[in-house]
């Protein structure tokens, strides 16, 4: 059931048939004036995804279209740390929900985000520059520094 096209590789082209696999597993037969077909496995993904979109109903393309945008929605749960000062004490809040220590956070740091604990006060309680302890390391908390509720 592989279509009237198909030409199995030789046994020991291992590469070949793991090609085929990746095919037929997505869909994809073999069969005469169907079009082009990847010649090599590292061709597959790009194949697969270009005729993805194709072969989608506006259904389909709706429903990824909205996937998509919950990606970016993630953006309304990550900010820039705000200070404020009540009767005498700082507290914290990003994207506006307070921020609390030892509360878990995502620190962005490069283009990875790492996860920790917040801490706005050293030990003994005397107060510091507000970080993220992530593992032993302290990320300290800057104008620039973005950080994001763990989902």
């Amino acid at each position: 059931m592989m279509g009237t096209a198909f030409r199995a590789p030789r046994r020991t082209d291992i590469p070949q048939w793991r090609k085929v696999e990746q095919l037929v597993s997505a869909g994809v037969l073999f069969y005469r004036n169907s079009g082009p077909r990847p010649k090599l496995l590292n061709e597959v993904p790009a194949f697969l995804q270009a005729n993805a979109r194709v072969k989608q109903s506006p259904g389909e393309r709706t429903l990824a279209h909205i996937a998509n945008s919950g990606i970016r929605s993630s953006r309304h749960k990550q900010g820039r740390l705000k200070s404020r000062t009540i009767e005498g004490k700082t507290a914290f809040d990003v994207a506006g929900q307070e921020l609390r220590s030892w509360m878990k956070v995502l620190v962005r740091e490069g283009n990875e985000w790492l996860k920790g604990s917040f801490r706005s006060t050293g030990d003994g309680g005397t107060a510091v520059e507000p970080h993220v302890v992530v593992g032993r390391r302290k990320i300290f908390v800057g104008p620039q520094t973005v950080l994001r509720w763990p989902e």
